[in-house]
């Protein structure tokens, strides 16, 4: 591996967090969009933490430099990614000012160079005296072309204002020179050089084949999250109990059941589809309508099995003479009725 290999690794997985949002709570990191809030949940954090990479739990603080530290992470390895950074381990480089304290440590920060891709940029605010009052901000030297220096920025939000607290991860430009930019840091990119170049095969493969995975799930996890949710939709919905049915179709289904139209598998349950529940509720709505109450009172073309259930006490009435008989329960008597009548 060469510096510059180095750099386009570590480069190539930071640059491809553009568009992250910081999460409103710890649900939904992984992805890039999902839960957007200003509560500075990330991913990167959570990944951090898990291995102890700093002093303490950075979850929910500012994170422009926890962002790339996880690009570095990700490409070298905790112990690798530290030593490049000067950081020690369990270290402070979650914060602006230490990540200069760092570089400069190290002999590494600049402040009269035109930076290089990689160069980690310090963003400050100054008194009334032209004293550094604040150490602000970070972001990541991704190109400089035509007089401006391009940043890959984490924790800020778009635009070309210094924003030391936004929401996502953005790429930003600024004119060489720029007041605001203190300085730039250079990791130590030949030590990655020295240490990678000396990993046996096992460990590179290793090393390459966790990278592999985590591109290709990357990149296949959209298209799972799609499939399911097609399936989801072309799987058809079962109201197994009563209670399944929704609102505004349940008083159909339940005059249904009570006429026996809907019967179930006899053990209380319904086992109705959605598109089922559905055609019974129309159907039961445009069948509504008045009651009869003698066989002469039923529809012509019904009176023949309306008299057939009353004369075989298939229905009994309500007393007083009285079928107390709708345009449902006549529809099943005829259905019933020709079912024990089969013509010819």
């Amino acid at each position: 591996m060469t510096e510059k290999e180095a750099i386009e690794l570590f480069m190539d997985i930071w640059r491809g967090e553009l568009g992250y949002m910081e999460k409103a709570s710890n649900d939904r990191l992984d992805d890039p969009t999902a839960n957007a809030g200003r509560a500075n949940y990330t991913k990167y954090a959570r990944d951090l933490d898990a291995v102890g990479y700093y002093n303490g739990r950075k979850q929910g603080t500012s994170w422009c430099c926890v962002g790339p530290d996880w690009a570095r992470y990700k490409a070298f390895g905790m112990a690798l990614a530290q030593r490049i950074m000067g950081q020690p381990p369990k270290g402070c480089g979650a914060g602006v000012l230490w990540v200069y304290k760092y570089f400069k440590a190290m002999r590494r920060f600049y402040r009269e160079i035109t930076p290089q891709q990689g160069d980690q940029a310090i963003f400050v605010t100054y008194n009334a005296q032209g004293y550094v009052s604040s150490w602000q901000h970070t972001g990541i030297v991704d190109r400089v072309v035509g007089g401006r220096v391009y940043l890959v920025e984490g924790n800020t939000s778009p635009g070309n204002k210094v924003v030391a607290n936004g929401g996502m991860v953005c790429e930003k430009s600024y004119p060489l020179g720029d007041k605001r930019i203190y300085g730039y840091g250079r990791p130590w990119w030949d030590q990655v050089v020295k240490e990678m170049n000396a990993m046996s095969d096992k460990e590179i493969n290793a090393l390459v084949d966790k990278r592999v995975k985590e591109a290709v799930d990357k990149a296949v996890k959209p298209l799972d999250d799609a499939l399911c949710k097609a399936i989801q939709e072309l799987t058809p919905k079962v109201f197994k109990h009563f209670a399944d049915v929704p609102g505004y179709w349940r008083n159909e289904i339940a005059e249904l059941v009570d006429a026996g139209a809907i019967r179930g598998n006899g053990m209380g349950e319904l086992n109705l589809t959605e598109t089922e529940a559905k055609v019974l509720a129309v159907v039961a709505r445009l069948m509504v309508g008045e009651t009869y109450n003698t066989v002469d009172e039923c529809p012509e073309w019904s009176r023949e099995a309306v008299q057939w259930a009353v004369d075989s006490g298939v229905i009994q009435g309500i007393g007083g003479g009285k079928l107390n008989l709708n345009a449902i329960k006549i529809w099943l008597l005829q259905v019933e009725y020709n079912l024990s009548h089969p013509m010819g």
